[in-house]
Formats: structure tokens, C-alpha cells, sequence
């Protein structure tokens, strides 16, 4: 594939990322008056996408990535558990198959089947001779689920469970306070997405 092709492939899906999760974070605002729902991760991990892969960021998109990864793996599990089954697994995504979720709520929620392949695939358009810069992944992806956790305990109702700050979205037994658990399962997360993306020959420098 041709430069110029992969630069216009690479900026229409960053247009459509960051286009996603702006019009996602007013629909839930505005139109749904959740307000409370601009800290879902998937909505600001869109908008950082979006402008990772516009200004060829490869460090800012792998955070996103190292953020997502695991998550959507689990919301994607429950989501075609649920979708091929017609029974809950742990109930995450059970929202999408009740008749009272909106339509065009419904077309925001898919974008967790693609975000993961769509990104994957923009980075490998765009990328550079630089190399990735570990601390810098690490840092954005830290202080970005640090600022969620704080005001997601601060601003959102717990029976949301928005980012599953108030308690496990899955069944778990833990010993150790859930806040504890939060952070080391976060640490681990990041940790392991970023070694395994950072890994990936075709994401590497050209």
C-alpha cells in the first residue's frame, strides 16, 4: 500500500475515532442527561485514539490499547456469551439486549467489538522510525486511570459501577480492599498490554 494511501486510510479512521467519542460523550450527556458518563474509559479512550492516530502518536495510542485491551476481551466474552446464548454471563453487557436501550445507543456500545482491530490497524499505517517510549506509555496510561478512579469515586453513582471503580464486574474473591485490587489489577494490565503490543513486529518501526 502506497504512503499517501495509508496517510488518508489512517486519518479517516482517527476522524472517525475522535468523532465517535465526542458525539458519544454529548449524546450521554445531553440527550441521555448522564453527564456522569463522559468518565467511561471507552468514550475518552476513543478521543484519545482519535487524536493519537491523527498526530501519529504511536506512545498515546498504545496506552489506549494497554488500557482497553484486557477489559474489552472481558466485555466482548460476556457480550457473545449473552448474544449467542440469550443468557447473562456476568450481566456487563446485558443493557445492549433490553428494549430500552436507544438505537443509536446501541451503535456507540458496538464500537467495543472493533476499537481493539480498527487501532491495531491504524498504528500499523502509521508507523514511524521512532521507537516506543515506555516511560511515556506507562505515564499516560497511570495517570489516566488514576484521574478515573478519583473522580469516578467523587462524581458517579455507585450502582453504576462506572469502570468497575465501587466494586468487581465480574465475580471475584479478593483478600485485599477492592480499591487495592483495583490498582493491581490496573498495574497489571498496563504492564502486560504494553509488553505484549510494544512485542508486535508489525507495529514496530518500518
Amino acid at each position: 500500500m502506497k504512503i499517501d494511501a495509508k496517510n488518508r486510510i489512517s486519518k479517516v479512521i482517527g476522524i472517525y475515532f475522535l468523532s465517535l467519542g465526542v458525539f458519544s460523550i454529548l449524546y450521554s450527556a445531553l440527550v441521555r442527561k448522564n453527564p456522569d458518563q463522559i468518565l467511561w474509559l471507552c468514550y475518552i479512550a476513543l478521543v484519545l485514539f482519535g487524536f493519537g492516530i491523527l498526530a501519529k502518536n504511536k506512545n498515546l495510542t498504545v496506552s489506549q490499547l494497554s488500557i482497553q485491551f484486557f477489559p474489552l476481551i472481558v466485555w466482548n466474552t460476556d457480550f457473545f456469551y449473552e448474544m449467542i446464548t440469550n443468557k447473562p454471563l456476568w450481566g456487563m453487557t446485558s443493557y445492549f439486549f433490553t428494549p430500552y436501550h436507544p438505537l443509536i445507543a446501541k451503535f456507540i456500545t458496538l464500537q467495543h467489538i472493533y476499537t481493539i482491530p480498527l487501532s491495531l490497524f491504524a498504528i500499523y499505517l502509521i508507523r514511524t522510525k521512532e521507537r516506543f517510549n515506555y516511560k511515556k506509555i506507562f505515564l499516560i496510561s497511570f495517570i489516566q486511570m488514576l484521574a478515573v478512579f478519583i473522580l469516578g469515586k467523587l462524581f458517579t453513582d455507585p450502582e453504576k459501577n462506572m469502570n468497575c471503580v465501587f466494586h468487581a464486574c465480574i465475580p471475584l474473591i479478593s483478600p485485599i480492599p477492592y480499591e487495592l485490587l483495583w490498582f493491581a489489577v490496573v498495574f497489571v494490565i498496563i504492564v502486560l498490554s504494553t509488553i505484549i503490543f510494544t512485542s508486535l513486529p508489525f507495529l514496530r518501526k518500518k
